[in-house]
């Protein structure tokens, strides 16, 4: 068997201690971001910070997204032409809801104070589904009761 088989551990060049970068460190070290993880990952503290609540803020993201779709497609009645207006109000919303992601996204690495601002369009999303949910239950007036013609002597 010695015949017939390769080290080849040696033909791999070892390099110096590989540093894990921020996806691999806790939520917690990320959160309290020292000046060695700093230091050791190149990151400025807005980074490293935007990283942390990021993990927290997408599955708000994704479940206002998701209730925001439920609420658009609730909103509509019954037509023959079916759902694409409700379907249409869906989409631009997750679009909205997409674009408010980035653009917090981009004030929260440049400002080490705007570290909630990841949070906004989660609870931009969350709030607006509930709008549109009481809106869509709100009671309506419907037709007026008929009026009977004649009355029976």
């Amino acid at each position: 068997f010695e015949n017939s088989t390769f080290d080849i551990a040696n033909l791999i060049a070892t390099k110096a201690p590989r540093v894990p970068n921020l996806d691999e460190r806790s939520t917690l070290s990320l959160l309290q971001a020292d000046q060695g993880l700093l230091d050791e990952t190149g990151q400025t503290r807005a980074v490293v910070l935007f990283n942390a609540h990021e993990r927290f803020s997408n599955p708000l993201l994704g479940l206002s997204i998701a209730l925001v779709a439920f609420a658009a497609m609730q909103s509509g009645s019954f037509t023959r032409f079916g759902m694409w207006r409700q379907i249409g109000t869906a989409t631009a919303l997750f679009l909205a809801l997409f674009l408010l992601t980035n653009l917090a996204e981009k004030q929260a690495i440049r400002h080490e104070s705007a570290f909630a601002i990841p949070y906004l369009p989660g609870l931009i999303g969350l709030a607006l589904s509930y709008a549109m949910l009481a809106w869509g239950g709100r009671p309506r007036r419907g037709a007026p009761a008929p009026q009977s013609v004649g009355t029976p002597a």
